[in-house]
Order: structure tokens, then sequence, then C-alpha cells
């Protein structure tokens, strides 16, 4: 079985051991992107490990009584930019891509 066909049909904290990775032979393509870099994983024994926030769903409450207590102690501070007037939306957009907001932006109409 491929290495691609392995991560696909694996399941959550599985591990695997792909054989003929690095038989020269083997050569990945542009058709399978994926594992373009997958030779190098392998050569420097890497180790690869997701991280999706509902394996930890159980610290929720931890989590958002931490963030609550630095909000209440003004240690976390809000920042934004304010443009006034609907008139000046469209300069508002473009702002968002060139960088000349901080923080959020709000129009004010």
């Amino acid at each position: 079985m491929s290495a691609a066909k392995s991560c696909t049909r694996s399941g959550p904290h599985e591990s695997f051991r792909p054989r003929g990775a690095l038989r020269p032979h083997l050569r990945y393509t542009k058709a399978d992107p994926g594992l373009e870099s997958f030779r190098t994983v392998l050569v420097k024994r890497l180790r690869v490990q997701g991280f999706i926030i509902i394996d930890f769903a159980s610290r929720f409450m931890e989590a958002a009584t931490q963030t609550w207590s630095v909000e209440d102690f003004g240690k976390l501070k809000d920042r934004e930019t304010i443009v006034e007037g609907l008139e000046k939306a469209p300069d508002a957009i473009n702002m968002l891509f060139t960088g000349g907001n901080i923080g959020k932006l709000i129009v004010k109409v």
C-alpha cells in the first residue's frame, strides 16, 4: 500500500511505517504534491502530529477562566481602527489588504 493510501485510511493516533519510500526508482510527482516532501520527513525521522481543538474540549472551561481573568485585570487590550462615514467604507476595505489597520477595522456610520 502506498504512503498516501496509508495516510488516508489511518485512524486517529495511528502510526505506520511506509516501506519503499527511499528507493531511488520511486519519484514523487506533481500529481501527488502531498508526498513531495515525505522523503525528507522519513530521512530526518521527523514526527508529524496534528492538533485539533476538540481533543481538548474537556479543558475548555480552564482556558476560558484564564482568558477572562487576563481581560479582567486589563492585561489584554483590544486594538481597533475606526473609520468614520459610510463614504469611506471602500477605503476601509482596502486597508484590510494593505495592512493600514491595527486590530479590528470598524466603519462607523
